[in-house]
């Protein structure tokens, strides 16, 4: 990691932990300082518009949050039901 990167903890739910390096249910991840959500997500295979449910540190978001050093991103498959 160096200046111009950042660290975050990444959740991906579902299936979706095999666009994550590592294994677990909290994968470290490193991008780019000024990185958003969206930015992580295409850099990881998951920029081609499918639907997500995203959070960063508990709170829903859109792809356009900037990420901070130190925050939690949880990355959710939409569920729907009655």
């Amino acid at each position: 990691m160096t200046a111009e990167t950042i660290r975050v903890r990444v959740r991906p739910f579902a299936d979706l932990g095999r666009f994550f390096p590592g294994e677990g249910s909290v994968r470290l991840v490193d991008a780019p300082a000024g990185s958003t959500v969206g930015d992580l997500l295409a850099a990881h295979g998951l920029g081609d518009g499918r639907a997500l449910t995203l959070a960063v540190n508990r709170e829903l978001v859109t792809p356009e949050k900037p990420l901070s050093e130190g925050d939690v991103v949880d990355v959710l498959v939409p569920m729907s039901g009655g």
